[in-house]
């Protein structure tokens, strides 16, 4: 009888890696390791070669042939190959469904078998831009940094105004980074995330920022309740909640007004403005007692850039308290994740610097970001009384 050509199930995601493949099994969803052997027929099985003409090829390559023939005939029994003939046509997945697959198995936590199934994704459908993202994303949470940077790269080749890719891949080319987050990267950003934020931040990554913050003024500032607070980067108001008891009055600006329609629904604050905290500091002439930047400087480099300025409105004898997630390299460099880190020792030039007094360093645990915990370092700073 002769033998039908074979080739690869489309039910069948392939994903190569070091010394072989990743495959993912659509139909069971189940994820298998294929060996540089099996690797090596599945490339074989491209619809021109029979399963005798292949194991030719192996032979002539020094495979073993009694092993391959055994592999071929368990991936016909399980449906990994299949023979073309004129009567059974495999018809391939939609791209769309398998990137929705893709997507559902991150949000389970199987982050391998998404990223398979998201380079199948784009092997079906290479001209969707949002693949391309998606596979970046989910090769940056696998590990996978040069892969990373080729998806983002093909990315920005159908998309090239994406502030946040844009960034993220200067990171990834390890070039030197913008002093601070580009204004449209934060605007991007923070339109897309925030009508869920707080449940994203809070519920899914379990972020702590606000308790931290909160721990800080009940050991320093126990009582106190007349200070007149300026919440920079305020968001949706997270910070907020522990900076209330404390107010006076209490300003928070932001630059994405998604971000602060969300932050008025609180009623915590009795002003918000919308603006680059920067340009906010050099043109506003307000002094605050204390001013708070949680979670906000992880979008600057070098700290003197708003920790200077920020120190020009606080009073004699008034508190800052800022936070960044701790870093490796001195003194900051721009993660992969499109933040920046920061040394303690970058801080402490810089408190020095402005003249401020650093009383506390708290470093904790401050969410969790791909089942992993982002560690951040809680400071507080004093600026001198006149002598």
């Amino acid at each position: 009888m002769k033998q039908a050509p074979l080739v690869r199930s489309s039910m069948l995601a392939l994903a190569a890696a070091q010394d072989g493949y990743h495959a993912f099994d659509i139909a069971s969803r189940t994820l298998h390791w294929l060996n540089p052997t099996a690797a090596l027929i599945i490339e074989l099985c491209d619809g021109s070669r029979t399963q005798s003409e292949i194991i030719i090829l192996l032979d002539q390559l020094q495979e073993s042939t009694d092993d391959s023939n055994s592999w071929i005939q368990q991936a016909l029994e399980s449906g990994w190959l299949k023979p073309i003939d004129g009567e059974n046509v495999d018809e391939y997945p939609s791209a769309h469904i398998v990137a929705t697959l893709a997507w559902d198995l991150r949000e389970e936590g199987d982050y391998l078998a998404s990223y398979v199934c998201q380079e199948y994704a784009v092997e079906l459908q290479p001209e969707v831009a949002s693949h391309w993202r998606y596979l970046g994303e989910i090769s940056h949470i696998t590990g996978q940094r040069e892969r990373a940077l080729e998806a983002y790269e093909k990315y920005l080749t159908l998309n090239p105004d994406d502030a946040e890719i844009l960034l993220i891949v200067v990171a990834l080319r390890d070039e030197p980074p913008p002093r601070r987050a580009p204004d449209a990267y934060i605007r991007q950003l923070y339109t897309r995330f925030a009508s869920f934020y707080e449940d994203n931040m809070r519920d899914e990554l379990g972020y702590n920022g606000p308790e931290r913050v909160a721990s800080l003024l009940d050991q320093y500032l126990d009582g106190v309740c007349d200070l007149n607070i300026l919440d920079m980067g305020c968001g949706t108001g997270l910070s907020g909640q522990p900076l209330k008891p404390h107010a006076k009055s209490l300003t928070g600006i932001d630059l994405s007004a998604e971000m602060l329609e969300q932050a008025e629904t609180s009623g915590l604050y009795d002003r918000l403005e919308c603006a680059e905290i920067t340009e906010w500091l050099a043109n506003n002439k307000d002094f605050f007692d204390l001013i708070v930047a949680c979670d906000t400087c992880i979008y600057f480099g070098d700290l003197g850039q708003i920790i200077s300025p920020a120190n020009q409105h606080i009073v004699p004898g008034g508190w800052m308290i800022v936070s960044v997630e701790k870093g490796d390299s001195y003194p900051y460099c721009l993660a992969d994740s499109g933040r920046y880190s920061h040394t303690q020792r970058h801080i402490e030039e810089v408190a020095k610097d402005v003249g401020l007094e650093i009383l506390d360093v708290d470093e904790g645990f401050l969410r969790d970001e791909y089942s992993k915990p982002v560690i951040a370092l809680m400071v507080l700073m004093r600026k001198p009384l006149p002598v």
